[in-house]
């Protein structure tokens, strides 16, 4: 019976694919034996491709070692990168800080940016600052008055529509159909 398609001889796996494989009906073993010959081939290709393990791990060490051996010939501190890194830095802090503090008060990112640059202006602590500085108290509570009018929702601008003292969602389909003259004709 050929059918024309290529037949996978079982000797070409390794053991303990065999073993899968031969108990198996004839036509399932085919189908089986060229997906493992498929993924061990991609195997295979993986390996050369990417090299073996030992040999990973002996040329990061190699630069691990080049790396401090530069890092420690490198001239000291204030240098610019290291001044760039500590900006950086601060900036990172900054924003940790300006987090917390939306946390901690409950307030927006920018009343935090305000209470961190007015406890750093007073030379007063973030929570000092918080509780007993009227300045930054008016800002704030501004800042909220100005949020809740914009997030409050105006009401509606047509009245109820009622007929016989029932609203247009208390009636069924029939009585909406009957009264929707009437209702829209006044």
């Amino acid at each position: 019976m050929d059918t024309g398609e290529k037949t996978y001889d079982l000797n070409q796996l390794p053991d303990y694919q065999k073993k899968v494989v031969e108990p198996l009906s004839e036509d399932v073993q085919q189908g089986v034996i060229k997906e493992f010959l498929t993924s061990n081939a991609r195997k295979e290709h993986y390996k050369t491709k990417t090299g073996s393990l030992e040999e990973q791990n002996t040329t990061l060490s190699k630069e691990n070692v080049e790396f401090k051996k530069a890092s420690s010939d490198k001239t000291p501190a204030g240098s610019e990168g290291d001044s760039e890194m500590d900006k950086r830095l601060s900036r990172l802090e900054y924003s940790d800080k300006k987090a917390e503090l939306v946390h901690e008060y409950k307030i927006s990112p920018v009343a935090a940016s305000e209470l961190l640059k007015r406890s750093q202006d007073t030379g007063k602590s973030v929570s000092e600052v918080f509780k007993n500085d009227s300045w930054f108290k008016a800002g704030l509570s501004a800042e909220q008055s100005q949020s809740r009018a914009e997030d409050a929702v105006p009401t509606s601008s047509g009245k109820s529509l009622k007929f016989k003292n029932k609203s247009w969602s208390e009636m069924n389909k029939k009585e909406r159909k009957e009264n929707f003259s009437k209702v829209f004709n006044k």
